[in-house]
């Protein structure tokens, strides 16, 4: 019997080191690592960036060799063989330029897998900081309803003496139950937080945040010229050089295909040479377009290709650069706003409770009075973390138009 509790104990004490070690906890930085490991649709685009790298080998796509042998009278009535070899080749400028159009487009792929990296980082990022955000504001609620269950209580004895009317307290408890009301929702709207979060890490287990304590993310104005860092700056000028090396690659075309030939080959029949003698013979051949048409026009396609994609790339970069310029000025106002709730409005807040309470309970000041002060000072403590998030929200947008992944 001694021995069957020790095994449970055991048992159950394993239980626990397994348990322990399956609830990770994630920081920000972390977590954006978890996602780029193990997301699919980065995964997805990380695939189609191999393809595009295997494709440069498909460069110099020479055509087939041909390799012919023709036996019987080949030339005469006497029984001949003949072999034959010929390989054609497309101008060699064109097999350069498709060089240059697959690394280009290699380039571009590698470009689209920073993007879709620095779209899931800023998701994760966001997530992952509206999620402490929450649990602040949970926490928030929490030392609320403990502050209204005492304004009930003292509610409660002020009626029983009849120094309130029952009108008060109705209101106090009101207020509580629409504080319990708003901590339910946010519990809520925690799990759905967490599960759109686990979903973009593409995890099962269940985790902990470092980051308990809901902070300003650092906020670092950087100059314009840092915008060649975002991956769809640098995309854009690179679309703009695929086009043009698309246009060469047309332009080539209409140069002149190669093609070489040998061919060895018996003649039994002739008297002035003894049986069995080969002959040999090599050929080189251009080939020229009669008709001009279909590749003239094929090029004023390719040129206008290369305007379209430089208009393209003028006005997404100017698109990032006035983006940058707004957000900076977004983040600025939040951050200006962070200041007067952190310096100003959340202190002052704090010593109006404190006051009002002891007034309240000295009689002083009548219950609309205090309730008033309860309620603007609990807003004013929700606005404050509200603020907080707004401004994290921002900079993790402004640091994804600087391209800044972690």
């Amino acid at each position: 019997m001694k021995v069957l509790l020790i095994i449970l104990s055991l048992s159950f004490f394993c239980f626990d080191i397994v348990d322990s070690q399956i609830v990770r906890r994630l920081s920000s930085t972390q977590s954006v690592q978890q996602a780029l490991d193990s997301n699919l649709y980065v995964q997805s685009v990380s695939m189609s960036l191999s393809a595009d790298k295997a494709s440069v080998g498909t460069s110099f796509n020479i055509p087939k060799s041909e390799i012919g042998f023709s036996y019987g009278n080949v030339s005469s009535a006497a029984v001949d063989n003949s072999l034959s070899f010929s390989q054609s080749f497309l101008f060699p400028s064109v097999y350069f330029n498709q060089l240059k159009l697959s690394k280009a487009k290699a380039l571009a792929g590698e470009y689209r897998l920073k993007d879709a990296q620095l779209q899931l980082s800023a998701k994760v990022k966001r997530l992952y900081w509206k999620i402490v955000y929450c649990k602040a504001l949970n926490s928030l609620l929490i030392s609320e309803d403990s502050l209204l269950s005492s304004v009930v209580i003292a509610t409660q004895s002020r009626v029983s003496s009849g120094d309130a009317a029952s009108l008060d307290l109705m209101s106090a408890r009101s207020l509580q139950m629409e504080t319990k009301n708003k901590q339910k929702k946010n519990e809520v709207d925690i799990d759905i937080l967490t599960d759109e979060f686990k979903s973009l890490l593409n995890i099962s287990f269940p985790f902990l945040l470092n980051d308990s304590v809901l902070v300003p993310l650092p906020f670092d104005s950087l100059p314009t010229d840092s915008l060649i860092h975002n991956p769809l700056w640098a995309l854009s000028s690179q679309q703009t050089k695929i086009s043009e090396y698309e246009r060469l690659v047309v332009r080539s075309k209409i140069y002149p295909d190669i093609s070489v030939g040998f061919t060895s080959q018996t003649y039994k029949d002739l008297k002035d040479f003894s049986i069995g003698r080969r002959f040999y013979s090599v050929q080189l051949g251009l080939s020229f377009p009669l008709f001009c048409g279909g590749f003239v026009a094929d090029n004023k396609v390719a040129k206008a290709r290369v305007r379209q994609a430089e208009a393209f790339a003028y006005d997404s970069q100017r698109s990032l650069g006035a983006s940058y310029h707004s957000q900076l000025a977004e983040c600025i106002r939040l951050y200006n706003s962070l200041l007067y709730y952190q310096q100003f409005a959340v202190p002052n807040a704090n010593a109006i409770i404190q006051q009002s309470r002891f007034a309240y309970e000295q009689g002083d000041i009548s219950y609309a009075d205090y309730l008033l002060n309860v309620t603007r000072t609990l807003q004013i403590k929700q606005a404050s973390l509200e603020s907080i998030d707004l401004f994290n929200q921002a900079v993790i947008l402004f640091d994804t138009i600087l391209g800044k992944i972690y």
